[in-house]
């Protein structure tokens, strides 16, 4: 699949600042993105990539061009045995959680993991996995947290029953950033449970996470991550518990705490400080609802908490927030949707016992119009606002836009 897109759209406020300093800008965003699946004798693979261009045409902020997204190949180099696995991603994180989401407060993490994973079948129901992996994180946008790692790890998996599976893991790795005195071994070692059923299906991996700094400073602490999913009849119901002691550029997207230990989620949260890598526990909490209203209308609601814990940074945080989503679709060709998100955070500010807190809310309103089975057309107006509890950086933000789109 091939889509072509542009968009435009203009803010009154697109730097996020009071109103005494306020400039509007007007952006425009052509891209190209493709989905492509191989399915071969022994080569899979799959390429998800999105290419843009955004033009500021008042030069509030740098014209930059991106290529975001992500591919993954697999090689079959014995019959169910042996396996060469590479994985690419490009992402845009936030590098500062305490500024505002601007543009220049952003950077394309890009990372490649590939290596060698051999499995043998001990019997029908269990198999023994070894894996070694070289994985390259860099990031662009005058972040200098480029890293290299060295992963080896062994799992043991066992299918108890048509519907339960069992797992021991263990994981060591090396990792050495560019800059000095940063680098730090990891060790993990676990227990994953695995089912799945008609109503419920969920995925959990617990255990213990050592982090050892090259300066001699070591900590450790439990890890979590786990999901599970009820379906009701079309009402689906979700629940996400992550905790993890990592460092700050890599975060909980990176954290490869999922069974097949290739990276689940590489967007992660844009809460973070990828522009520093210390270390820290980041708890993330998260419960979805999708419930259709009618045969026309449908309700998404969600809710996180998300905390973490620097072990040296004056930055630590936490953030509670909540999205209400309902789309209607008029006609066949016709559809509404109307969003809310609000969330309140609090901020360390510098000083050791200080926090700053704000909230932020924002509404969007969007029209989509098919005008055939490739093309569509969308329109949408937001208003973003935050107000901060001590500092005079409140901000109020109308933004106007529409895209474009041709699907090949």
């Amino acid at each position: 699949m091939t889509k072509i897109k542009f968009e435009a759209q203009h803010s009154d406020n697109s730097r996020l600042v009071a109103d005494a300093f306020v400039e509007d800008e007007l952006e425009l965003t052509p891209s190209l993105e493709i989905d492509y699946t191989f399915n071969q004798n022994r080569f899979n693979a799959n390429l998800n990539y999105r290419a843009e261009h955004t033009e500021f045409t008042q030069d509030t902020f740098e014209n930059r061009t991106d290529l975001l997204g992500t591919g993954q190949a697999t090689v079959t180099l014995v019959d169910r045995n042996v396996f060469w696995k590479v994985f690419q991603n490009n992402s845009r994180l936030r590098i500062n959680s305490i500024e505002v989401g601007t543009r220049d407060n952003e950077t394309r993490r890009s990372i490649l993991q590939t290596g060698p994973s051999v499995v043998f079948n001990l019997d029908k129901e269990s198999k023994l996995s070894f894996d070694a992996y070289f994985v390259e994180s860099g990031f662009n946008n005058g972040v200098s947290n480029d890293s290299q790692q060295n992963q080896y790890s062994v799992s043991y998996s066992r299918q108890i029953d048509t519907q339960v599976q069992l797992g021991l893991t263990a994981r060591i790795s090396k990792v050495e950033f560019d800059s000095s005195g940063q680098d730090y071994d990891n060790q993990r070692i676990g227990l994953t449970v695995d089912g799945e059923g008609k109503q419920l299906s969920y995925s959990i991996a617990i255990g213990q996470n050592k982090i050892d700094r090259e300066t001699g400073i070591s900590f450790s602490g439990l890890y979590i991550n786990s999901s599970f999913n009820i379906e009701a009849g079309d009402t689906v119901f979700s629940l996400s518990v992550d905790r993890e002691l990592t460092d700050s550029s890599t975060g909980l997207g990176l954290s490869g705490n999922r069974q097949d230990g290739f990276f689940p989620d590489t967007s992660s949260s844009l809460f973070g400080n990828v522009g520093n890598s210390d270390i820290v526990e980041q708890i993330r909490y998260e419960l979805q609802l999708r419930q259709p209203v009618s045969g026309r209308s449908t309700l998404n609601l969600s809710m996180f908490y998300d905390d973490q814990d620097f072990q040296s940074l004056l930055s630590d945080f936490n953030f509670i927030g909540g999205r209400l989503a309902l789309s209607y679709r008029s006609t066949r060709r016709l559809e509404f949707d109307y969003q809310y998100k609000w969330n309140r955070n609090e901020l360390q500010t510098g000083v050791v016992g200080t926090m700053e807190s704000s909230i932020a809310r924002g509404h969007r309103i969007q029209s989509t119009y098919s005008l055939s089975d490739r093309a569509r057309i969308l329109f949408w107006v937001e208003d973003n606002s935050r107000t901060y509890d001590q500092m005079t950086r409140d901000y109020d933000e109308i933004a106007i836009g529409f895209r474009v789109e041709y699907r090949f």
